[in-house]
């Protein structure tokens, strides 16, 4: 039974499986975060720690803005193969650019020691709408 179980785990990851389209995915806010791959949590030192860890706001004394936001240029061109190996006209489409939920922050100590006041507005990075041009 070990043999067979090992067997299904080697050859289940060599089946051929079929490609789909199910959109994009956009990483959260913050592009020191991003840079971080998303590890940011332990420095948390500007704004957008309210995102990731707001215990950072302790790192930041003194007044605070932040402004962020994703745009995404849409610009796709789709090229494949049939299964018996002949090739597919490519498909391709434009948009014009899509502005995603942006992040705004603000954050002060009011002159006080250890502490900090904070708000902000922020939504899901890839949140938003957009309809690319349908061809006819």
């Amino acid at each position: 039974m070990r043999f067979l179980h090992l067997l299904v785990a080697t050859l289940i990851p060599l089946l051929p499986a079929a490609v789909m389209a199910g959109g994009f995915e956009f990483p959260s806010n913050g592009s020191v975060a991003l840079g971080r791959g998303g590890a940011f949590t332990a420095r948390a030192d500007n704004l957008i720690c309210l995102e990731y860890n707001p215990a950072g706001l302790i790192k930041l004394p003194g007044n605070h803005v932040y402004l962020g936001n994703n745009v995404v240029q849409y610009n796709m061109t789709f090229t494949g193969m049939r299964p018996d190996g002949s090739a597919v006209d490519p498909v391709s489409n434009q948009g014009g650019p899509m502005y995603l939920a942006p992040f705004v922050a603000a954050s002060s100590d009011f002159g006080l020691r250890d502490w900090r006041f904070a708000i902000s507005a922020f939504g899901p990075s890839a949140n938003g709408i957009f309809a690319l041009p349908e061809d006819e």
